[in-house]
């Protein structure tokens, strides 16, 4: 049974009230919260004995206040509570009563005299109903029902909800109207829920059908029929620091459909966002498990910013920056062999979130739906709101997944044992290689030739096969929610991830909680808790994690025909590359590349966000949030001295790195709602405080006495590499403010502004404004498309807004000093130097985007889609600008350069079928973006050449034209091999070119083969 319980602190929802047993009410002051913010408090009430009533004295006193207080008051004094219906008693707002003492039930009595309320006492609670008789007369307390059951004023109601079609509907909210009392269906939809009045509402909701509000009027058994929704114009969708009704939309908003999205094993939600969103652009940083993604919504803006958007989960805001959380390189030396900061393979931004958890997604792409995040807004937000309970029974939701993956490497053409072995006997007679010397495979030779019978070999060893595997991703889940008081919803989770890649693992477990209570009938608590431990295996796939080669590289290379195994179950070395011959220590063995090299990270995140919102007066809230960011990760590292190039180099290599980093979140708006005849106005304002810390220490050794202990021991090293540590500390704080304006139900108008200060940036240039408008006309709900039936809905909206981008090294404004060691009569010294040229100037990023869109729908909103067409130009690019050597330095970030980015976007949503338990929709999307380099920066310079060095170790360029897109590579075309001398004879060609040799396009026409 359920009712109000009016308390010192809140009203508390409560059941089992006719029991014997002494009832506990226990009230919330904080569920869970941060050390850095608040300590969890529970504070229980507890109700003792029931005293005598008429023994009872209170002394109380009125001058014009409600009933509600006065009750409060009595609250104060007495071991009693009190239950009640809010809206039965919120009429008696203004009571007067001279202060005194007086017993309980004379002063209830009082207090209800001239209404047509009365009470009754069941042990220690105080039930105020409705009467039917007259009211009370002052003073008479012999008309109080006192002792009555409380149960009698209940009213049980039992009922059933069904479709259109009578299938019953499962998982139904069923909520008494201006309470926290709530159900939900059963699997047949049906309900029983216990009410005070017979006069009260109940609201009725379900995801996909009309929310209806049904009276009780008196009767104890309900039939209900919901109908099927409109198409989702009146699903809320999430924007910033609120949400709006889909139709009310201005901006380029996609939601993403979330329904079925737990059950694909991946990692990370960002992985899964791929082909979901029209100019959204997902690619995954590599093939180890667990490995970072990137992506790109409506084309890249920045050179050396961040491309990446922002998301925002629970309201926190986390860049996508895979390198942000993860470890930097092996031992964080660039000098140690071990290769530089930035080596390794990258882990996903959002690793820690459990897919299952989610409950909504949506993609913000133009400045109108961006600009409230202000500085980095630019490269679009994409806001994950997670579940969240519903008032009910408890329901546990158990979900378990899991995929294959393999390699597809059709088109590797390798040769097999046989024909390698004829191949290599073949080249030793073209070479006349009579002798073992440059043998690096084999001791001896027959006649000249290295296999004597290449036909017996057969097959022999394909070592990809030896380095690969058939990748297994498993996840298993169990959410939970429910709750009356305080509602809950969480997940305990496990995924684990092998991918085809020998040695490559990611393993991770999370636990998710979600509580939210309504305090006071003002004052609601929201908290969002998070924890995620994960441990990624990253198998060395290529040049950049071993410094000479990866086991896939080793697998092409080495020898088929020799066995991946000996006899005796060891592995053979034999089939090694030909580095064995100018280090014949090093046992190269493809399997040995994939299993002697330990590069693990382990990662611990937590994520909690808590809020408590305050209701000010009708349509106006208060909300304070305050959140916590950790991500503490750990990567060790160690190289075999025997099967590693690394490793074999210096006796073992060994080292550990951890990054922490830390981010605190202090926000503050007020949110007002207000409707003024045809005007529906809504608006945000507030401000923000971020503060984040980010710490590193490296260390590393070298020289080991054996494997054994790997890099468990690393003072056992000969050679220890110089510890490195940093901090750094970034600050950002921000006004912001949206204004929204819907007249007649058709015109909407919306103005968002959000002014930033970062830290990164110089004195003068610190703060930004970022403001944009929009406008958005509802054609179909003009009078002369009422009898245009063909379109179920039709809007245009248009927008224009200033985005930003901060996301680059922190202290680029900054003269920074370096360390570095010199001799001072022979003793080695340590001094410091100037070792980065600081730009005071330094400033934003600006995006500049221009969007006009068109929603549609169809046939009663069966088939709805969306149209959009947008410009994004980007100035005062971040990047490096080369200067003089002569200067000291070579290079300065400055703002110089621009890129545009035009683009059309086609978004489709059809539901094909939808009958009884079957429904068959159809999502689909197509987008165009063109992206154009309009402006270097540097004066006459229309070409740069960028280079870097590729996987392999051979240089590469990747070019930088005006006009052109971002990243072109830049090289030879092939058009084919020379296949004999006259071939070669007749064409331009590279210097040292020979019959065999790669053909090259002569583009220009001049005759020659330049770089040009």
């Amino acid at each position: 049974m359920n009712f109000y319980a009016s308390g010192a602190i809140s009203r508390v929802l409560t059941k089992t009230i006719a029991s014997r047993n002494c009832l506990f009410l226990m009230k919330l002051s904080c569920l869970f919260i941060p050390s850095f913010l608040l300590c969890a408090n529970l504070l229980i009430a507890g109700t003792g004995s029931a005293q005598k009533i008429r023994e009872v004295k209170v002394t109380i006193g009125l001058a014009g206040e409600p009933l509600r207080s006065a009750l409060a008051q009595v609250e104060s004094q007495t071991t009693y509570k009190f239950a009640f219906v809010e809206s039965q008693i919120s009429a008696y707002d203004r009571l007067y009563l001279p202060k005194q003492t007086r017993s309980l039930p004379e002063t209830l009595s009082l207090l209800l005299a001239n209404t047509n309320l009365t009470y009754t006492v069941k042990k220690s609670i105080i039930a105020i109903f409705q009467n039917e008789r007259p009211a009370a007369i002052p003073g008479q307390v012999e008309t109080t029902v006192v002792g009555k059951d409380i149960a009698t004023i209940f009213l049980p109601v039992r009922g059933r909800v069904t479709d259109e079609k009578n299938t019953p509907l499962g998982g139904v909210s069923v909520v008494v109207k201006g309470t926290n009392t709530g159900v939900t269906t059963d699997a047949l939809g049906n309900f029983s829920i216990n009410i005070v009045d017979g006069s009260a509402r109940l609201i009725i909701s379900n995801v996909g059908f009309q929310t209806q509000e049904v009276p009780v009027s008196d009767r104890s058994s309900l039939n209900i029929i919901l109908v099927a929704g409109d198409g989702k114009l009146e699903d809320v969708v999430v924007i910033g620091y609120g949400t709006s009704r889909k139709k009310d939309v201005t901006g380029s908003v996609t939601s993403v459909n979330v329904k079925k999205i737990d059950e694909v094993p991946l990692p990370s939600i960002d992985q899964l966002l791929s082909g979901r969103a029209g100019g959204v652009q997902i690619n995954q940083a590599s093939g180890q498990a667990g490995a970072g993604t990137s992506i790109r919504i409506r084309g890249g803006n920045s050179l050396n910013g961040t491309n990446e958007p922002l998301f925002v989960v629970d309201g926190f805001p986390i860049i996508n920056d895979n390198d942000a959380y993860s470890p930097s390189g092996p031992l964080g030396l660039s000098n140690s062999g071990a290769g530089n900061p930035r080596q390794g393979n990258s882990t996903g931004a959002l690793n820690w979130l459990n897919p299952a958890d989610i409950e909504s997604m949506e993609v913000l792409k133009d400045a109108s739906a961006t600009a409230i995040y202000g500085s980095r807004g630019a490269n679009g937000v994409i806001i994950i709101t997670t579940k969240r309970g519903k008032a009910g029974q408890a329901r546990i939701n158990l979900t378990s997944s899991a995929g294959f993956s393999t390699l597809n490497d059709n088109k590797i053409e390798l040769m097999n044992g046989s024909q390698y072995a004829a191949y290599s006997n073949l080249y030793n007679a073209e070479k006349n290689i009579t002798t073992p010397t440059p043998v690096w495979y084999k001791d001896t030779t027959v006649d000249g030739k290295l296999f004597p019978t290449p036909d017996k070999i057969g097959e022999g060893t394909n070592w990809l096969k030896q380095v690969t595997r058939t990748g297994l991703a498993q996840n298993y889940s169990v959410g939970f929610s429910g709750g009356k008081d305080v509602l809950y919803a969480g997940s305990v989770s496990m995924l684990d991830q092998q991918t085809p890649i020998l040695g490559s693992r990611y393993k991770r477990g999370s636990f998710r909680l979600n509580m939210q209570s309504q305090l006071t009938d003002w004052l609601s608590f929201d908290n969002s808790f998070a924890l995620s431990l994960s441990t990624i295996d990253n198998s060395p796939s290529d040049v950049r994690d071993v410094q000479k080669f990866g086991a896939f590289e080793a697998a092409l290379a080495a020898n088929p025909a020799e066995p991946a195994y000996n006899a005796d179950g060891s592995l053979n070395y034999s089939g090694g590359i030909v580095d064995n011959a100018t280090k014949p220590g090093i046992k190269y063995s493809p399997i040995a590349l994939a299993t002697d090299v330990l590069n693990r990270n382990s990662i611990q995140t937590v994520v909690d966000n808590l809020s408590f919102k305050a209701h000010i007066v009708r349509g106006v809230n208060f909300e304070v949030r305050g959140s916590l960011f950790s991500n503490d990760a750990l990567r060790d590292i160690y190289y075999n001295s025997k099967t590693t190039f690394n490793g074999f180099m210096v006796n073992g290599l060994g080292g550990k790195n951890t990054n922490n980093s830390k981010s605190y979140l202090i926000e503050n708006f007020a949110t007002v709602n207000k409707t003024f005849g045809r005007n529906v106005f809504n608006s945000v304002l507030g401000y923000s405080y971020q503060k984040t810390e980010y710490r590193s220490i490296n260390i590393g050794a070298s020289g080991f006495p054996n494997d054994n202990l790997k890099n468990e021991n690393l003072a056992a090293g000969s050679t220890q590499y110089p510890t490195q540590t940093n901090r750094i500390e970034d600050l950002l704080s921000s006004y912001y403010v949206r204004l929204n304006n819907i007249i007649s139900d058709k015109y909407l108008f919306t103005f968002t502004g959000r002014l930033d200060g970062s830290s990164k940036f110089g004195a003068g240039n610190k703060w930004a404004f970022f403001p944009s408008g929009a406008f958005s006309w509802k054609i179909k709900e003009e009078d002369f498309m009422k009898t245009v039936t063909s379109f179920s809905d039709l809007k245009l909206r248009i927008s224009y807004g200033l985005t930003g981008n901060q996301a680059i090294q922190s202290l680029q404004s900054k003269f920074l000093l370096g360390v570095n060691n010199y001799p001072i009569n022979g003793v080695l010294q340590t001094g410091v130097y100037p070792s980065v040229l600081g730009n005071p100037k330094l400033k934003w990023e600006t995006t500049r985007q221009f969007n006009l869109g068109l929603d549609f729908g169809f046939i009663n909103q069966r088939v709805t889609g969306s149209l959009n067409y947008y410009v994004k130009n980007t100035d005062n690019l971040l990047q490096q600008k080369v200067i003089p050597t002569n200067s000291g330095y070579s290079t300065i970030f400055d703002n110089i350069g621009s890129i545009s980015n035009k683009g059309i976007e086609l978004e489709l949503h059809g539901t094909v079928i939808k009958s009884g338990k079957f429904s068959w929709d159809i999502d689909a999307n197509i987008a165009h973006n063109k992206q154009k380099l309009t402006d270097l920066g540097l004066p006459k310079v229309d070409t740069l050449l960028v280079g870097f060095q590729p996987v392999g170790g051979t240089s590469a360029y990747v070019s930088l034209i005006k006009g052109q897109p971002v990243g072109l590579f830049y090289g030879y075309r092939n058009k084919g091999v020379y296949t004999d001398q006259s071939d070669l004879d007749k064409d331009p060609h590279l210097p040292g070119a020979k019959v065999g040799s790669r053909k090259i396009r002569d583009l220009d026409g001049d005759g020659q083969i330049t770089d040009k």
